[in-house]
């Protein structure tokens, strides 16, 4: 990658989003929203071995991507028209064109317009695709390689860089328009820049047989949930605004409509709908004279936009935040390179001998070991989040291990992401019950800011990879990161994927090694009975391959409320002994009264190893006495209440139970359940979350919100 090519185009205004090496899209969730033309951003994503797309943004570029240049010159596409444009060739033999937006290409509806060989077929071959937001290509100068179906190669600039276009040339826009599909299904219809001030937002969706139930932005988008759906009947229910089952979306110039239940996906879909049903019915975009948004206004647009004149003069560079050429480390020896005309490959190596030894630093000394990954795995029953919120207390207070071990750290800062357990009614009252410091333990709350604007992100351990390693170096008192569960804080990443889950466990593993944290990860077992103890952590075997640790947690078979931790794998370990545990009440002060919270009490040493425990589970079965799914399910509510319903079911979903044994479990336990707002929210008469034992209005508000 030509870095210096790459700061260039930033320090113009073009943005990039993070990818793994070698691909031309990014997997990453949220990455259209990571799209930034900062320098200091994209420098630590590539520090941390990440390569770029470039990210066609409003405000930013955007890109024609030609994939079949003859087929678009036999189609009337003139090549005069990317005049002033910055041009790449690909490995494909396709064109990336980019330009900077102006006011009109701002402006325009959805993410992409397509030009396809034969209109509206979807089968047909893509010709010219224009990616005007949300929408990427691999940046310029990286290379492509390993992509299924397609050519390896680097993507290569025809020239170097001086200044770029701004705003699409009106012919080559008139003929994509003209060409392109009638509809766009996406339902991304560009950046939402507010109502004209005669809009009424109600007569329109009274007109289209809807009201609303709640609206609010998603990306730049302003999403606007209907009671139900005028054309299946489907009615909302509690969910995220992003999930909504019928939903109206505005942004750009035009008009969306979403139906989950009965698949429309566009607004033309829906008005084709309400006409064959309504003779008299005429959509909204038709029915009246006036505008939906400012920018339809010529009057109004004049005043957001200022239109300046292009320039191909190119502006005076300034000399700070250059991309610079990473420099070898020291003891690095120059082994060969390889050259062309524009760039040259050195290859690097570094003998063992310059090389320091380092000793071994461990959190708990002879079980987890400090700058790598720890896996804790076992059933939902079984007390896993209780053990973890114990080494959190011991942690943060520095108080010893318990198989006796000193702890050396003394009191700690620990990083706690918890997706499953309420923070105010459930976490905080058992660090309590633990004797856990509160100011010691960190719960995470990432913002991207940009132009001005906050946005909350929820963590992603692959692309806040850079982000988490300045956090930790910035704060060196921080000793670990709990993830519980792992799953939580991947984005789309699937575990059972090895070509997913290794980049992403690859990235914790750096994590640990470059900033010496502990990095403590909990995965829940697979359903499978034919396999061994290291099988049965959930995931690709690059989980538990990349993790130098991993301890697994399980009921003692034959001695009721006894459990077992016992080693999986122990690379680093010299002393692979496990304890045993039990979870015991303690009681915890709420608001003045007394409440009951679980917390481990450990005992003595054992010999047993993960596999000596799932062996003896097995014979446990073989004899007869194999726990039933009832059994598991009840474990599951005991474990999690108090909590909201649709937590409990999601929870009960992961570990295999349907939603029939649950409301069995509910039965046998007495959970009752109270209305929070849409939502509902269980608990168990007389124990944690019980209204009944809250004092004051205070308490009893305080919102069910998710730790992250």
């Amino acid at each position: 990658m030509d870095l210096k090519l790459i700061g260039k185009l930033a320090r113009a205004g073009f943005a990039f989003a993070p990818t793994d090496a070698g691909m031309t899209s990014s997997r990453r969730t949220g990455w259209a929203d990571m799209a930034t033309s900062d320098l200091p951003t994209i420098k630590a994503w590539l520090a941390s071995g990440d390569s770029l797309v470039s990210a066609a943004t409003h405000g930013h570029q955007y890109i024609v991507d030609i994939d079949d240049p003859v087929a678009a010159h036999q189609f009337g596409f003139k090549m005069e028209w990317l005049d002033g444009m910055f041009l790449v060739d690909s490995p494909s033999g396709g064109i990336h064109a980019y330009g900077l937006h102006d006011a009109i290409s701002d402006a325009l509806p959805g993410a992409y317009i397509n030009v396809r060989a034969e209109k509206n077929n979807k089968k047909s071959p893509l010709i010219v695709e224009l990616k005007l937001h949300h929408a990427s290509t691999a940046a310029p100068s990286v290379k492509r390689f390993g992509v299924k179906g397609k050519k390896d190669g680097i993507y290569q600039p025809r020239a170097p860089f001086t200044t770029v276009r701004t705003g699409i040339h009106p012919d080559m826009l008139s003929w994509i328009q003209e060409h392109a599909d009638d509809r766009n299904t996406t339902t991304m219809v560009g950046r939402f820049k507010g109502f004209h001030p005669d809009f009424d937002l109600d007569h329109m969706l009274e007109n289209e047989g809807c009201s609303e139930v709640k609206q609010g932005m998603i990306g730049d988008a302003l999403h606007v949930e209907v009671e139900e759906c005028p054309h299946c009947g489907r009615a909302c229910v509690a969910s995220t605004l992003a999930a909504a089952t019928t939903k109206f979306i505005f942004g750009g110039t035009g008009v969306g409509f979403k139906c989950h239940a009965c698949g429309i996906d566009t607004f033309d879909e829906h008005a084709d709908l309400m006409r064959s049903k309504d003779a008299d019915y005429t959509p909204w975009t038709e029915y009246t004279d006036g505008y939906i948004y400012k920018l339809d206004d010529p009057a109004e647009l004049a005043k957001v936009f200022k239109v300046e004149d292009v320039t191909n003069e190119p502006e005076e560079e300034p000399e700070s935040e250059e991309l610079e050429e990473t420099t070898p480390d020291d003891g690095m020896v120059l082994l060969a390179s390889e050259t062309n005309d524009d760039w040259e490959r050195q290859v690097y190596v570094k003998p063992m001998s310059a090389f320091e030894d380092e000793e071994m630093t461990w959190l708990w000394p002879g079980k987890i070991p400090a700058g790598m990954t720890t896996i804790i795995s076992g059933k939902a029953d079984c007390g896993k989040s209780l053990c973890l919120i114990d080494w959190i207390a011991r942690i943060t207070t520095g108080r010893d291990w318990p198989d006796g071990e000193k702890n050396t750290l003394g009191p700690r800062k620990v990083i706690y992401a918890n997706s499953e357990d309420d923070p105010a009614k459930t976490i905080r009252p058992r660090l309590r019950a633990a004797g856990a410091d509160l100011n010691n333990v960190l719960i995470l709350n990432i913002k991207m800011v940009q132009e001005g604007k906050k946005r909350g992100e929820h963590l992603n351990v692959s692309s806040h990879a850079a982000t988490l390693v300045k956090t930790f170096k910035q704060n060196p008192d921080v000793a670990a990161i709990i993830l519980d569960p792992l799953t939580s804080y991947i984005g789309d990443v699937s575990l059972n994927k090895d070509e997913q889950a290794r980049p992403m466990m690859d990235k914790l593993a750096l994590l640990g090694q470059k900033t010496g944290v502990a990095v403590v990860a909990l995965v829940h077992n697979n359903k499978r009975s034919d396999v061994g103890a290291l099988e049965k952590v959930m995931g690709a075997t690059s989980v538990t391959g990349s993790a130098r640790v991993t301890w697994t947690f399980a009921k003692d078979p034959e001695e009721k409320g006894l459990y077992r931790m016992g080693i999986a794998k122990g690379n680093v370990l010299k002393k692979k002994n496990g304890l045993e545990y039990k979870i015991v009440d303690a009681t915890v002060e709420v608001k003045g009264k007394p409440t009951t919270h679980p917390k481990i009490e450990w005992g003595k040493e054992t010999d047993a190893d993960a596999e000596d425990m799932l062996n003896a589970e097995r014979q446990k079965a073989r004899d007869g006495g194999e726990d039933t799914k009832m059994t598991l399910a009840v474990a599951v509510l005991r474990d999690t209440l108090p909590c909201l319903a649709e937590d409990l079911f999601r929870k009960a979903e992961a570990e295999g139970l349907n939603e029939r044994l649950i409301y069995r479990a509910k039965d046998k336990l007495g959970v009752q359940g109270v209305p929070k707002g849409r939502k509902k929210w269980w608990y168990i008469p007389g124990e944690a979350g019980d209204p009944a034992i809250v004092r004051d209005k205070s308490e009893a508000e305080i919102p069910y919100e998710s730790i992250m």
